[in-house]
């Protein structure tokens, strides 16, 4: 078969992984050095989509990705049009995207959508991904032309966004997640994902009621937006509440009864959300809820949305959440995979609590960023190494120290971790990371950031 032809196969079965790693050997047998190196990022980055979060072959394959990502150079070798962008998943680009910012650019054109679509029927490609509303008045209807675009029909996911907090827009957005709603094109969108202060209870209802396959939505907190918090009553009283599995909400300040009753009827495996600054109740009510066995992902924010990673985190930086203990001491966490509680005062002993928890042999992955940590936090977390599953580890904008690098760089269990982001701004310094680089026990695909 010809170059071509693969290819063809790949646009045509994108969730199918044995035309592309057929392409794979072709390239191997056929292909130059480069089309070699795609070949390895191919086999590479499928392996990866399919292994646990623990194992131990995914430090080498992520090196693998990022030692081949850019010699392929996606969008030269194969003459793909810009709107493809960089980004591969399993070896091939997975979104168009649209940016009105672009100086070429101001508004979502039928010319954009033509590009687009050429790129769907040549690649693999399933996601939508562009600012659709813009500085003035006249750049609006970017959604009403997807609605009547034929090629989202072989789409599953949409992220319309934009960085302009202004309200006085919402208007014609809300007109375009109507057409969205109704357009026969959009029945097969599995994920959506906008900024909070694009939606309105009578919009969100209507993605709600009107697209069947939708399992996914996240909703992004602009600055100063008050109104994201007000609208998962509809979801609850619309069809998506009995089938949604992701809801990403990590800088949205939920009410802790809605997202009780979230986790009362929904079948949710990921759970992103922010809790309320002040609020007595924490995140009490999550208490025994009968949906929390089901979450392998569990994202509680803390701090504010935009807080200055350039400067030493103050008190006020993080977030006292009453019950929060509690909630990840419960056994019904037991099986959850990823844990982030970015931003919350969690302090040394919740650190020494976590490692005692039920999921403490299950956690995978864990961002304990701006908890207010010392060096005797981080190194209590040692269980997870030693007896869990523990690879991925995010603990920057704590009070870290070299003595404490040091330590830790000791540990015959320190050469299991994939990753570790220690971030900057602490006393731990360039001292501490030369530590934990040299360490003897460091594994050979270690990521220190």
């Amino acid at each position: 078969m010809s170059r071509d032809a693969l290819l063809h196969a790949i646009a045509v079965a994108p969730e199918d992984d044995t035309p592309r790693l057929v392409f794979a050997d072709w390239l191997d047998e056929y292909g130059d050095a480069t089309d070699q190196a795609h070949a390895e990022l191919i086999r590479a980055q499928i392996e990866l989509a399919r292994l646990p979060l623990d194992d131990d072959r995914r430090a080498e394959l992520c090196a693998i990705d990022e030692r081949n990502r850019h010699r392929v150079n996606f969008p030269e070798r194969y003459h793909a049009p810009p709107c493809i962008g960089w980004r591969l998943a399993r070896g091939f680009p997975e979104r168009v995207e649209f940016n009105w910012t672009d100086a070429r650019k101001g508004r979502l054109s039928e010319a954009d959508l033509a590009q687009m679509a050429e790129a769907i029927e040549r690649f693999p490609i399933r996601t939508f991904a562009g600012d659709l509303i813009g500085r003035s008045r006249e750049l609006r209807g970017g959604l009403e032309l997807l609605a009547e675009w034929p090629a989202l029909a072989r789409l599953t996911a949409l992220e319309a966004t934009s960085g302009i907090g202004q309200y006085e827009y919402r208007d014609s957005f809300e007109l375009g997640l109507l057409a969205l709603a109704e357009s026969p094109h959009a029945r097969g969108l599995r994920r959506l994902r906008f900024a909070g202060w694009q939606l309105s209870r009578d919009a969100l209802a209507d993605v709600a009621h009107g697209l069947p396959q939708l399992v996914e939505l996240d909703v992004i907190q602009e600055d100063g937006d008050d109104t994201a918090n007000e609208l998962f009553d509809v979801v609850l009283g619309a069809p998506l509440a009995d089938r949604l599995e992701r809801l990403g909400c990590a800088w949205v300040d939920l009410p802790p009864l809605a997202v009780r009753a979230l986790l009362d009827s929904a079948p949710l495996r990921a759970l992103a959300f922010g809790v309320p600054d002040e609020s007595a109740e924490g995140v009490g009510p999550l208490l025994g809820a009968p949906g929390l066995p089901g979450l392998r992902e569990l994202r509680i924010t803390g701090e504010e949305h935009g807080f200055n990673v350039d400067e030493r985190p103050r008190d006020r930086d993080r977030r006292v959440i009453p019950h929060l203990r509690e909630l990840l001491a419960s056994p019904s966490l037991a099986g959850v995979e990823v844990l982030s509680v970015r931003g919350v005062a969690l302090g040394d002993t919740g650190a020494r609590a976590l490692a005692e928890s039920p999921m403490a042999a299950s956690l995978a992955e864990l961002d304990l960023s701006l908890c207010g940590l010392t060096d005797a936090g981080w190194l209590a977390l040692r269980p997870l190494l030693a007896h869990g599953r523990l690879r991925r580890l995010q603990i920057g904008h704590n009070e870290l120290t070299p003595a404490g690098a040091e330590e830790l760089a000791s540990w015959p269990e320190y050469g299991r971790l994939h990753a570790l982001d220690v971030g900057y701004f602490t006393e731990l310094e360039d001292e501490g990371r030369a530590l934990l680089k040299a360490s003897p026990n460091r594994h050979p695909f270690l990521d220190v950031t």
